[in-house]
């Protein structure tokens, strides 16, 4: 947050007010397994309850992220942000009372809406800084961060039996949101973006402020492609674990590794930001994943599946941020990297069903085939990259500055 181009451009305040958002809505996608664990544990639900849970939170996201991202440029940010953690309030409060499949599905969808409009918020708003990536990182570095907490907090409630509380826990953040709100930029007064949009970066200087529209559909694409191998692959991470007969133990513990590594991963590209360019981190990092997807069907043994995985975890959460702000980059209104971070809700949704395609083939395959995956990724995101270089006219202000010259306003 102390970094100059951000206290500079955007303060830290506002900083802190976007990625607040943005872990009210994300948080719940981490912790989701043990919260709805947690609620099937003692009722008389089917086992496919939870599928049909995360399903119906997954589509809420999904469906608000997209919806948003069409309109980011004419929203009053602090007024949906502040419908939407009203409502999600409500969700979770409902959630922690209700008993049955049905109406628990229904309220965690309209949870989903909820948290997709925030996640979308933070996205537009994040994508119009002078610094993206770095902004993007730090956000997934403090929600691997809260979600730690929040599941050592769930272990804590569980065992006095009382599991249903995290859901007073999680409107507590939201309550944290609201009273952050007034923070937030304020809304776009005769469609003048008040967030000022990313100077070039040294590496990068002569670039056009937008791509054209094949630019960011084929970056579009390279995102869904990278998170259906993503979807596909990460649950059955677990199940690896299983087939190596490792002690009830190993796979928490590898788990814990990883969230760790996620956390350090995160920071680090926080820390890097563009200084170096995208292209570089985006090709040794998706390298980096497509091997770990690799290594983690190879383990044979309890260190070699816990180092896998930390690698896995600490490729997905380094890249991410540069693959959003390659598209950030591609549009100065923040519309594009929120349409990225719906193609990776989207990608997290289809990998799974994706998976039982191949899942009667062997379990490992699945991880070869996400490992492909990576590498047209890598390709479509590069060109989206190299073609947003192309593109002429319409250039960027320089930092502080605003499309009409106009001035920063909170």
């Amino acid at each position: 947050m102390n970094h100059p181009t951000v206290r500079a451009t955007t303060g830290a305040r506002a900083v802190a007010a976007m990625l607040i958002m943005g872990i009210s809505g994300a948080t719940m996608m981490v912790i989701m397994p043990g919260v709805f664990g947690t609620l099937t544990a003692n009722s008389a639900m089917a086992p496919d309850s939870i599928a049909w849970l995360a399903f119906g939170e997954m589509t809420g996201i999904t469906a608000a992220t997209l919806a948003v991202s069409f309109k980011t440029r004419s929203l009053d940010h602090r007024k949906i942000a502040m419908l939407a953690l009203v409502i999600l309030a409500l969700a979770d409060a409902v959630s922690a009372q209700l008993g049955s499949l049905m109406p628990l599905v229904v309220t965690r969808l309209i949870a989903g809406l909820a948290e997709g409009v925030l996640i979308a918020t933070m996205g537009s708003l994040i994508a119009r800084t002078a610094q993206p990536d770095r902004l993007f990182a730090l956000y997934m570095a403090c929600n691997l961060g809260a979600s730690t907490i929040l599941l050592a907090v769930l272990g804590v409630l569980v065992k006095a039996n009382q599991g249903r509380g995290i859901f007073y826990v999680l409107i507590l953040i939201t309550g944290v949101g609201a009273a952050m709100l007034a923070w937030l930029p304020r809304a776009q007064e005769s469609g003048v973006d008040h967030v000022p949009p990313e100077p070039p970066i040294p590496s990068e200087r002569g670039a056009g402020s937008s791509g054209s529209l094949v630019a960011q559909g084929v970056g579009l694409v390279g995102t869904l492609v990278l998170f259906v191998g993503l979807g596909a692959s990460w649950p059955q991470v677990g199940e690896i674990g299983g087939v190596l007969q490792l002690s009830p133990q190993a796979v928490p513990f590898a788990m814990s590794v990883a969230t760790f590594m996620g956390i350090v991963s995160g920071l680090l590209a926080a820390l890097c930001g563009a200084r170096f360019g995208r292209r570089v981190p985006v090709i040794g990092g998706t390298l980096m994943l497509a091997l770990s997807m690799i290594l983690v069907a190879g383990a044979g043994s309890r260190t070699s599946f816990t180092v896998a995985v930390s690698a896995f975890m600490f490729a997905y959460i380094f890249i991410v941020p540069y693959y959003t702000g390659i598209m950030a980059r591609l549009d100065r209104h923040g519309r594009m990297a929120a349409f990225s971070m719906a193609m990776q809700f989207l990608g997290m949704a289809l990998g799974p069903l994706a998976s039982t395609l191949i899942i009667g083939h062997g379990l490992r395959l699945i991880f070869w085939v996400a490992a492909g995956l990576c590498i047209p990724s890598l390709g479509l995101i590069l060109a989206a990259e190299a073609r947003g270089r192309d593109v002429r006219g319409d250039s960027r202000p320089a930092v502080g500055e605003l499309a009409d010259g106009g001035q920063i306003r909170w």
